[in-house]
Order: C-alpha cells, then structure tokens, then sequence
C-alpha cells in the first residue's frame, strides 16, 4: 500500500483514533504495522480496516489471471459509493482486492448486464455503455483508489476493450 502525501476522506474517517490519524498522514512505521496486520489477520472495525470484505458475484483465480464480475441482472445502475468513501465504486473495490491477491497475474473485472430489449438482447444498452465509461474516469479512478498514490493506474494498466460482448439473454 502507497498512500498519497494526504488522502481525503469523510468526517467519519477523520475523527478516528490517534494510529488511524497517523496511518492517513502517511506515517511510515503505523503504514508498516498496518500491512504486517492486514496480512495476518483480519479484525472487524480495527484501525488499519476502513472497508468489510468484498464480495463479487464471480472471481476466478486462474494461473495468469484474476477475473472479477459484478452481474447487474436485477440492477438499474452500478454502485458507486462506500460507507467510509463516497464515490469508491464497487466494481473497483472488488478489483482492488483482487490486486492484492495478483502476484504476477493480470487482473480483469466487467459487469455482466442485461442485453438491450431493443435489438432482443444482443447489444449492452446504452446505459451501461455509460456506466462502464464512468467508470473509467480520470475522477472516478482517483476517488476509488486514493491510497494506491497512481500505483496500478498510470499509463495503460487500466484498458478497456474496444467493443462490447453481449451473449444474448435466455
């Protein structure tokens, strides 16, 4: 974990106890003990947790790579914020922690949608077109990863794909 020179965060963040404060101003020894406690055990509500688990609908650990889906069958849109930070899109919550299982794996992470009725289903409604773009944003990019500093979002580690798959709905 690389947090940025200052990370800005919610009120509810901000008022947290004093290993918390100084794990979010950078200090490097709490930001030491909080990944040596990140990685060997995990306690609810400890001050080195600001998120519960995350749960995908599908992850696939494969030998070169990751593959997190978020299905949004029932859903009209995606979500797009987390208690402790508004704006931290689920999918990229779901991503972020795949990264930290990765190794030398890739990691991939898409939305499986509902195909549009229009053109029955064989195209992403216009809609998650625009989700997924979103998504992608320089803004939403920086407020979903305020600790990764750039780390993994630099140059062409986040790509996406120049057209949209669709299998046809049953």
């Amino acid at each position: 974990m690389a947090g940025p020179e200052s990370v800005d965060l919610p009120r509810a963040v901000a008022g947290a106890d004093e290993k918390r404060a100084r794990l979010l101003e950078g200090d490097h020894e709490v930001m030491a003990e909080a990944l040596r406690l990140l990685r060997s055990e995990y306690v609810p509500r400890a001050w080195y947790i600001f998120e519960g688990r995350t749960c995908p609908d599908v992850l696939l650990i494969a030998k070169d790579a990751i593959v997190v889906v978020e299905g949004k069958r029932t859903e009209p849109s995606a979500t797009t914020d987390a208690s402790w930070l508004p704006g931290r899109h689920q999918i990229w919550r779901h991503i972020d922690a795949a990264w930290e299982l990765r190794g030398r794996r890739a990691v991939y992470g898409f939305f499986i949608v509902e195909g549009d009725p229009e053109d029955e289903g064989f195209s992403v409604p216009k809609h998650w077109r625009s989700v997924a773009s979103h998504a992608l944003s320089p803004d939403v990019l920086g407020t979903s990863f305020p600790h990764r500093s750039g780390e993994g979002l630099a140059g062409n580690s986040i790509r996406t794909p120049g057209r949209h798959h669709v299998a046809p709905s049953v």
